[in-house]
């Protein structure tokens, strides 16, 4: 039995299936945390064919890429597991498949530790421009809530001073004028 869709693409299946998930009382969390483990897989395939290619450390630019999609996206949680399995996924990759060469060397385990580190840090520091973000979209939404209640007041003063037929004057006490 085949859980593809004829007509659909991957990545809309395995959206819609989050999306299933979350619909059945699964915790955001979660789901967003199966979507950063999820993008683990392209963010190592396009780190280790860019390094095939351009031969270097071009692919950690574009697994960095990936990392700051799914923290700006989908959150903290997201970005730091894709970071922990696109490492995992890249230390297999690193490993040697003949028997007794288990170990990476030290240049490469400095890499992988800053790797680490970066992508956790890179997803950190997005958490913190989404949350100054929301929070000065709330200090803009009350500006524009102020400033609606202040105009309604002077409408309103503006009307029972035509309706007293009264007025308003203003001085300045320092200057003398009026």
């Amino acid at each position: 039995m085949s859980i593809a869709v004829p007509g659909r693409s991957l990545r809309s299946q395995a959206r819609g299936l989050l999306r299933l998930l979350a619909d059945e009382g699964w915790d955001v969390t979660y789901v967003r945390a199966i979507e950063g483990v999820v993008l683990a897989v392209p963010a190592i395939i396009s780190k280790a064919l860019l390094v095939e290619l351009v031969n270097g450390d071009v692919g950690y630019i574009g697994y960095f890429f990936f990392v700051i999609v799914a923290a700006w996206r989908l959150g903290f949680t997201s970005g730091s597991l894709l970071t922990v399995t696109a490492g995992i996924l890249n230390v297999i990759y690193l490993l040697p498949s003949e028997p007794g060469f288990g170990h990476l060397s030290p240049p490469e385990a400095i890499r992988l530790a800053t790797w680490f580190l970066g992508g956790v840090g890179v997803s950190a520091l997005i958490r913190i421009l989404r949350v100054q973000l929301w929070e000065s979209r709330g200090l803009l939404a009350r500006e524009a809530s102020l400033t609606e209640e202040l105009r309604l007041r002077d409408e309103r003063l503006r009307l029972i001073l035509a309706a007293s037929n009264t007025g308003t004057w203003e001085a300045d006490i320092s200057t003398g004028e009026m």
